[in-house]
């Protein structure tokens, strides 16, 4: 009845599988309330994790689940239109650079049945093998999205800086302790955390190029030899983690945009730091999230 009901029609909201509805902030909840607010012709079906939505309006309904395919044939000319609109998204797709199996989708939506052999998915023209881990398609879609080029670009001038200064790092060099320190955290240190508000949403993971340079220069002005552990040299240092200096600029760099006069810089928002800085948890981990160095 609920659909039956709409005037004009219906809209289906859902974040997928990986992103949870219900650990919104207040604030972007209230966006998308007041969104679906302004269109009282049109009945909403969110999918909300929780038994109950806050603020929710007379044409929102939500459940922690919902029959999409059901709801795709509701109507008398969905069955009709439906399969046009999906070729049409379909045939959108495929000009783009990450190509969609249209069979499986089809098979998906609509028989449930299997298409045979499927061509393997290319991203930017190179084919990915299919793996029945997920986490290696994650990995070949990350290199593949732009991240690495500003990694690798942030290690390779750090540690240009860093051989040139390293006469004045070692431990022979007549500097003192705390002026090596400094060096190296105006001279190197600003080119690793440059984006580090950016970098903040990234998988733990995608620093270990940073943390390579990082570590080096630990065993350089320590005199370290390769056997001593990270986490050691972070405690014979004093200084932390990487991880925790990218995290630590990314909170100021937010708290600062919250408090400015000019609204199109509060418009930033708050920072969320990764649920998950771990593709998975390994076993034995008590605490994968503890701040130590790796």
């Amino acid at each position: 009845m609920f659909i039956d009901n709409a005037p004009k029609g219906v809209i289906y909201f859902s974040l997928g599988s990986n992103v949870k509805s219900d650990t919104m902030t207040q604030e972007k909840r209230q966006i998308f309330l007041d969104a679906f607010a302004e269109l009282p012709d049109y009945h909403v079906l969110w999918k909300w994790e929780s038994d109950s939505l806050p603020g929710q309006t007379s044409n929102v309904k939500v459940a922690k689940w919902f029959p999409q395919q059901d709801i795709l044939r509701e109507g008398e000319h969905n069955a009709r239109w439906t399969p046009k609109y999906l070729r049409g998204l379909l045939a959108y797709l495929r000009t783009r650079s990450l190509a969609i199996q249209s069979t499986k989708t089809q098979a998906i939506l609509f028989t449930r049945r299997g298409t045979g052999h499927l061509q393997p998915l290319r991203v930017e023209g190179t084919a990915v093998q299919w793996s029945p881990s997920v986490r290696w398609l994650g990995e070949t879609l990350d290199a593949k999205c732009s991240w690495d080029p500003h990694l690798r670009s942030a290690e390779g001038r750090a540690r240009g800086v860093m051989l040139k200064l390293a006469p004045l790092l070692r431990p022979v060099s007549p500097l003192e302790y705390g002026h090596k320190i400094r060096l190296f955290l105006l001279c190197v240190m600003s080119i690793l955390l440059y984006s580090a508000p950016v970098f903040s949403y990234l998988p733990r993971y995608r620093y270990n190029h940073l943390r390579t340079v990082y570590h080096r220069f630990l065993r350089l002005i320590l005199g370290a030899p390769p056997r001593v552990p990270n986490r050691v040299l972070l405690t014979m240092s004093g200084l932390p983690s990487l991880d925790s200096r990218i995290r630590g600029l990314a909170e100021k760099f937010f708290t600062r945009a919250q408090a400015s006069s000019n609204t199109i810089v509060r418009g930033i928002g708050d920072y969320d730091a990764p649920g998950r800085p771990y593709r998975r948890i390994r076993d034995g981990v008590v605490n994968p999230f503890v701040d130590v160095g790796r």
